[in-house]
C-alpha cells in the first residue's frame, strides 16, 4: 500500500489532519503550512456570525480586506495583488461555508480532538505573523515540530519559496525515513 505525507496550507492543515485520521494506515505525516498556530478561538456562534456577515454581504470587498491583513509590508506587491484577487474571486457560498466549518472546528474543540487522535508526526512551517502555541500543540501531539520563518506572511511558500522549499524538503526526508 502506498503511503503519503499530507501537506496543507492554512485551512488545508485541519483538512489534512481529518484525512490522516480517516486513513491512518496510509498517512505517515502531516505538514501544515502557516496553520496550527493555536488550538482554540475565543469566539462563539454570535461572534462568528458577526465576523462572517461582511463576507456574506459583499464577498469580494470583504475578502480582499481580510486577505490583505495576512501580508507583511515587505511582501512583493504583485504577489499580494494576485493572491487578493484570486482569493476574493472564490465562490462566496463555498468560501463562507468553509470558513464557518473551520472556525467551528476550533470553537468546539474538534480540532484538538482530531490532533490528539492522529498518531503520525505533525510539523508546521509557519511564518511569524501570528504566534504558534507550540506548548499547547505538543501537549496533544508530543512530536509536534514548529519551524518558524521570520519576517514572512501567511503565504510564505510563495513569498520565500527557496527558504520554504528547503524546509519542506528536509521535513519530507525526515518523515519518509531519510
Amino acid at each position: 500500500m502506498e503511503q503519503a505525507i499530507l501537506i496543507g496550507h492554512s485551512m488545508g492543515g485541519p483538512v489534512s489532519l481529518h484525512a490522516a485520521m480517516k486513513m491512518p494506515e496510509r498517512v505517515i505525516g502531516v505538514v501544515g503550512v502557516d496553520t496550527f498556530q493555536q488550538l482554540s478561538m475565543d469566539i462563539d456562534e454570535a461572534g462568528l456570525d458577526e465576523f462572517l456577515a461582511p463576507l456574506q454581504a459583499d464577498f469580494r470587498v470583504a475578502a480582499a480586506a481580510f486577505v490583505d491583513g495576512m501580508f507583511v509590508d515587505e511582501t512583493n506587491a504583485r504577489l499580494r495583488e494576485w493572491v487578493i484577487d484570486d482569493m476574493s474571486a472564490a465562490p462566496p457560498a463555498v468560501a463562507v461555508d468553509a470558513m464557518r466549518s473551520l472556525f467551528r472546528d476550533y470553537m468546539t474543540g474538534d480540532l484538538a480532538r482530531v490532533l490528539e487522535a492522529v498518531e503520525v508526526p505533525l510539523v508546521a512551517i509557519n511564518a511569524d505573523l501570528w504566534p504558534t502555541d507550540t506548548e499547547a500543540l505538543r501537549a496533544l501531539s508530543p512530536g509536534f515540530e514548529a519551524i518558524i520563518v521570520e519576517g514572512k506572511d501567511h503565504f510564505l511558500h510563495m513569498a520565500a519559496p527557496a527558504k520554504f522549499n528547503a524546509e519542506l524538503e528536509r521535513v519530507i526526508a525526515e518523515l519518509d525515513g531519510g
